[in-house]
């Protein structure tokens, strides 16, 4: 058996919301603004064949973006020292943009190439006319030797809180995981499990879902194995578990590139691939599909692949699947005008996969990989250090007006759907301990309403009848 070793550095973050995911750059200078429905095609500077993030500030204006390489900012010009990063953009997952809540001009770029992992520091000062990469290439906790790992990183929201998040490469059979925040400070522990089915080949994705419970690890060579990931409030109550080498169709092929979980986190879609082509335009000999499997802990559903309704492709190259924050998957269709989309990927039995879903922007073009973000659920949205019994809603469930009662003074009201997508904020300059917050205007459904008061936030399910 080939051993786990999870090796982590404790740090806090902020993680992606989804204001903060709202613009996307990616392909041949593509891109797509996610504040209007369905979004809006747009242009940038990014010419990069896979690898690609975007950041954005709380209203879901655009700050920067990266291919892993070069830093462009919201002007789209190669911010002061924003060249040179050691992201590789030939690969599906150069990089990963992350934001500093202890210090809201300072952004970190996480990038991964054959060298390993490395860290690069943007300042995004707003009274600064010239923002800059303060810093770049930097071993991930502020000193050497870097790690090596394959060309493929991922993060997911640590369970503590909001404002905290674990970042995850991978090498054969270890798992490297940094919980990193604005100070750096000693490395972590190890610790060591088995590992029944180690992937050898770089090349693939790494994907936790969006409520961090599960995660995914894909190869071009050796298929996908999946994984529970245990996100403790420690290093040493954190890692991978339960193990499951994901069977595949047999007449489809073996080679996974794309993976991305449904916003519910009940569905894992993966991209198969015939042929293994590349970073090419077109293989004439390989057919692409999309598959589903729903996730059912009671159930040996890993070994249940079903091929997602009219999601075969044949002839064209390698594609990432990437969840927007509009709740759809999206399909990176290479040298196309087109993203493929997945309009309903909490109901793959009732959905299907649109080929040309989304136009883009004419004179630019979709490649292999889409923008690396992870968009969080209620779980990582709450920073629950308020005790739910410390804040009443009622009544729930609800035809209209809801009445909060709370220990403390109330400060302020959020409201999300499912999707993770703000709906509505509502602040109170009162202080009162009583609040009336009305939802008449809402459709019949389950919301999530997060409360915060002077001493913490806690979120809490409103059905709206």
């Amino acid at each position: 058996m080939r051993i786990l070793q999870i090796l982590i550095f404790l740090c806090l973050f902020l993680g992606i919301s989804q204001n903060h995911g709202n613009v996307w750059y990616f392909g041949q200078n593509a891109g797509l603004d996610f504040s209007t429905q369905p979004p809006t095609p747009i242009t940038g500077s990014l010419d990069s064949p896979a690898g690609c993030s975007s950041i954005c500030d709380d209203q879901g204006n655009l700050i920067f973006y990266t291919d892993g390489a070069t830093v462009w900012d919201a002007s789209h010009n190669v911010m002061s020292n924003g060249a040179g990063l050691w992201g590789d953009p030939e690969s599906i997952q150069s990089c990963v943009i992350l934001k500093n809540p202890r210090a809201t001009n300072v952004h970190y770029i996480y990038t991964v190439d054959d060298l390993g992992i490395s860290r690069s520091i943007v300042s995004v000062n707003t009274n600064d006319p010239v923002r800059r990469v303060r810093s770049k290439n930097i071993s991930p906790g502020g000193f050497l030797p870097y790690i090596p790992c394959n060309p493929k990183i991922a993060n997911v929201p640590h369970a503590d809180s909001f404002y905290s998040n674990w970042v995850t490469v991978y090498l054969d059979s270890t798992y490297f995981v940094y919980g990193i925040n604005a100070y750096v400070t000693t490395i972590g522990s190890y610790y060591y499990q088995d590992v029944p089915t180690p992937l050898q080949s770089p090349d693939g994705s790494l994907r936790f879902s969006p409520d961090g419970n599960y995660f995914v690890n894909t190869s071009l060579i050796e298929g996908a194995v999946f994984q529970e990931f245990l996100n403790g409030n420690t290093w040493n109550t954190t890692g991978f578990n339960s193990q499951r080498q994901l069977q595949l169709p047999s007449n489809l092929g073996q080679f996974i590139y794309g993976a991305e979980f449904s916003p519910d986190s009940q569905t894992l879609y993966l991209s198969v691939n015939s042929n293994n082509s590349g970073n090419v335009c077109s293989d004439s000999n390989n057919q692409k599909t999309i598959i589903y499997y729903t996730i059912d802990p009671t159930t040996d559903w890993y070994n249940r692949p079903q091929v997602l309704a009219s999601s075969q492709v044949t002839g064209e190259g390698r594609g990432a699947l990437q969840l927007g924050p509009d709740g759809k998957i999206y399909v990176a269709r290479p040298c196309s005008q087109y993203l493929g989309v997945i309009d309903d990927p909490n109901n793959p039995s009732q959905t299907s996969f649109t080929a040309e879903g989304l136009q883009l922007m004419p004179g630019t073009t979709s490649k292999h990989g889409l923008p690396n973000i992870h968009y969080q659920t209620f779980q990582t949205l709450s920073n629950s250090i308020v005790y739910p019994d410390e804040v009443q809603i009622s009544p729930n469930p609800t035809s209209g007006l809801v009445q909060l009662k709370s220990t403390y003074p109330i400060r302020s009201v959020k409201l999300h759907d499912l999707n993770g997508r703000l709906l509505n904020k509502t602040s109170f300059v009162s202080g009162a301990l009583n609040e009336t917050v009305n939802l008449e205007n809402l459709n019949s459904g389950i919301y999530l309403m997060t409360v915060e008061t002077s001493e913490g936030k806690t979120t809490e399910r409103v059905v709206v009848k």
